[in-house]
Parts: C-alpha cells; structure tokens; sequence
C-alpha cells in the first residue's frame, strides 16, 4: 500500500500548481541577476547565466540552471 501512495501525485502539482511554483522560482533567479543580486545558497557570487528547461543542454533537470561567477 505504501508503495502506491508514494506514486501518487498531489492534486496541487498536478493542478499547475508546480507550473506557477515553477514559474515563481525562476522569476526571482531572473529578477535576482539583473539587479546583480546573490541568493545566499550559492556562495557570495552574482548570477551570471539561467537557463530555463536546460534538457536540451544535457542536464538531467529541466527547471532551472543558474550560473554563478
């Protein structure tokens, strides 16, 4: 039975809840490296690049790559 309960998704994310989390996130990197801002995660470095939906880049994720120097 646990097995099948780790298999179902919530209704949120499958409702374009994950979508507008998605976009909420990757809205705040954008916003963050055009005021040359740091998220604190990421070391004291500014954000130099995004790449958004990175697959074609051979990644395995396909929300969001930030580049930091």
């Amino acid at each position: 039975m646990s097995s099948i309960l780790k298999k179902i998704s919530s209704p949120f994310a499958t409702g374009g809840g994950g979508i507008d989390f998605e976009h909420d996130v990757q809205s705040a990197f954008v916003v963050l490296m055009l005021t040359n801002g740091v998220f604190h995660h990421l070391g004291q470095h500014s954000i130099r690049q995004i790449d958004l939906q990175a697959k074609y880049r051979g990644y395995n994720t396909d929300d969001i790559i930030v580049y930091c120097a």
